[in-house]
């Protein structure tokens, strides 16, 4: 209802507008929120009108502050919520009677004190934090979750993570959650070479200085501090100090002469992966990443100081899988919520920029750098976990499952390729030409389905094949596994499959699949293949898998005989009475059929 020209507004901090405050830029008959600013406290606000020389002014408008103050012993307007601000005016810690466990609040502000918040408990802020006036504190597995991209914070807060157990020569994969932080900062007993970030440009470890400063979104390696001990792991307290990173974050990824790129969660919170999938994955029709994620678990101790590049876990929208499931070590399988502090790798398909903002923050789930965890049941997917293992410890996993939007050719975000670390032991679902450590398969599932199953390994010996986990239709689906070596099918739901294999690669020995249609058994497989013999403590044990044995006879490379025993009637002969001085013996074996096979060992 004005007439003339709205040269501009102002503000005051009392309705008598006594101290009136010019607001620059404002010349318009709309005020945003923008130009209003941060309040802190209840605020007047008014436009100033000219007319034919004369000046006036428009109604006033009062915003009001909602806030609740902590006094040290308690709230002196109730406990704070999205729509009010929380200030502090006194020590808190976030096991406090008056608010116990996770607090929410339109906005933080700390005028005094000192403000902590413990394990597993969460702080979130619609918008901004100003810790200018005291401290601010997350203990291991705590978070700070922001909502409002837009939202600026002042001061800095103190961020601590706890690794799993590692030695002196481990590694650990981190992002820091707050700006400006170093990486002698983070761990500063670390020797000074002994920081990296990974360059895709040439598919390489670059070693930092460790006054580095950690980019927001970026990942780095932090041997740990050099006075840990080389065989016994201990747990390392590191320690993030700034201002807490919020909003979107922009991180690069290459593709140059390797594709992996390692990046990390930039917050104080976790981090949900499939929502940051869901943002990158499609960039103007193509992904500019690939949604799976590689996770370190630091499992395989170094020998002769050579750190060995293996013991990712994996996941993508089918779920994840493990490294181990030995007692004591990192057996986490992730589940899909990156903890703060944490990097991954994951493959980049184009040269670009991926993104992060607040969308993908989470409230609790942040203590999984790593916790272990059990497969989260989805109720829209249908999946079985594998593992091969033997008693020595070895150990690989691997998941197949039926979702939608998975086909039956490789999607990304439900196919994750296997990593080969350069282990012993390698195990994985086969989709032509891939080998993949996790596959996703179309919907409706069909009965008939047949996934082949690959293996790698240095070790002769025995070996295990087991159904750890499934959900879905598999409640109550069968599920078993095809030695087509053998020619044997096996329920995995009554047992484990146990077999005996010479080291080498095998990709056409195994299948899973869902019916136990009838195979012939008669014919007892007995060759170079199905014949395993190995030393094991000075033992040798001969396995011909379900084939007795008539005889096994031992010479020396000059043919003197060293050992015989006949009618052994039984699959399985174990020697521990051979005296032998490390040389090259040749072992003849017969079938209770007369097939004869002849291994070489060195014993």
């Amino acid at each position: 209802g004005y007439t003339g020209i709205i040269t501009g507004w102002q503000y005051a901090n009392t309705l008598a507008f006594t101290t009136p405050i010019a607001i620059p830029s404002s010349a318009s008959a709309t005020l945003t929120s923008a130009q209003m600013g941060t309040l802190t406290a209840d605020r007047y606000y008014r436009a100033v009108v000219t007319n034919s020389g004369c000046t006036g002014y428009s109604n006033i408008i009062k915003i009001t502050y909602s806030s609740t103050l902590w006094d040290g012993g308690a709230w002196e307007n109730g406990v704070p919520n999205a729509t009010t601000a929380a200030v502090f005016d006194g020590d808190y810690d976030s096991s406090n009677a008056a608010s116990p466990g996770d607090l929410t609040a339109c906005s933080v502000v700390i005028s005094s004190g000192d403000i902590s918040f413990l394990s597993g408990d969460t702080l979130t802020s619609i918008n901004g934090v100003d810790t200018s006036g005291g401290t601010l504190t997350f203990n291991n597995n705590a978070s700070l979750v922001q909502v409002n991209n837009s939202a600026v914070n002042t001061g800095n807060i103190t961020y601590n993570r706890s690794t799993n157990p590692v030695r002196k020569f481990d590694y650990t994969y981190w992002s820091s959650p707050v700006a400006p932080q170093t990486l002698v900062g983070l761990s500063p007993l670390t020797l000074s070479d002994k920081y990296f970030s990974f360059d895709p440009s040439i598919n390489n470890w670059v070693a930092l200085p460790g006054n580095s400063l950690m980019n927001p979104g970026k990942g780095y390696i932090i041997r740990a501090p050099n006075g840990f001990d080389p065989v016994t792991p201990s747990i390392f307290n590191g320690q993030f100090y700034g201002k807490p990173n919020n909003g979107i974050i922009n991180t690069p990824i290459v593709v140059g002469t390797g594709d992996v790129n390692l990046i990390g969660n930039p917050y104080p919170s976790a981090l949900n992966i499939n929502t940051f999938f869901d943002l990158n994955g499609i960039t103007t029709g193509t992904g500019i990443i690939d949604k799976t994620i590689y996770l370190w678990t630091h499992n395989t101790a170094i020998t002769a100081n050579n750190y060995t590049n293996s013991d990712y876990a994996v996941y993508n929208y089918m779920g994840g899988i493990g490294t181990t499931n030995a007692p004591g070590t990192n057996a986490n399988v992730p589940n899909g919520k990156v903890a703060s502090g944490q990097s991954f790798f994951i493959k980049g398909l184009l040269n670009g920029t991926a993104v992060f903002n607040n969308s993908m923050r989470v409230v609790g789930n942040n203590s999984q750098f790593f916790k272990n965890t059990t497969n989260a049941i989805t109720s829209d997917k249908d999946r079985v976990w594998l593992e091969l293992f033997n008693n020595q410890g070895a150990y690989k996993q691997t998941l197949v499952g039926y979702a939608p939007g998975a086909t039956n050719d490789f999607d990304s975000g439900y196919d994750g390729e296997y990593v080969d670390g350069g282990t012993g032991l390698s195990f994985y679902s086969l989709l032509a030409p891939k080998k993949l450590a996790i596959q996703g398969r179309a919907l409706p599932f069909v009965e008939t389905d047949i996934i082949p199953i690959g293996y790698k390994n240095t070790v002769a010996g025995t070996y295990q094949i087991r159904l750890s986990n499934f959900d879905g239709i598999f409640d109550t689906q069968k599920v078993y596994l095809e030695d087509k070596l053998l020619n044997v099918i096996h329920n995995l739901k009554v047992s484990d499959y146990t077999f005996s294999t010479n080291p080498g690669t095998f990709d056409n020995r195994f299948q899973l699949r869902f019916t136990d249609s009838a195979l012939s058994t008669e014919n007892h497989a007995f060759t170079d293949e199905s014949v395993v013999v190995y030393k094991e403590n000075q033992i040798i044990h001969i396995n011909a898998s379900n084939t007795n044995l008539q005889e096994v006879k031992i010479y020396d490379i000059r043919g003197a005989l060293l050992y015989s025993k006949n009618n052994i009637d039984a699959t399985e002969l174990v020697i521990s009475n051979l005296s032998s001085s490390q040389q090259v013996l040749l072992i003849n074996i017969k079938s209770v059929e007369g097939k004869t096979v002849t291994k070489k060992i060195i014993f």
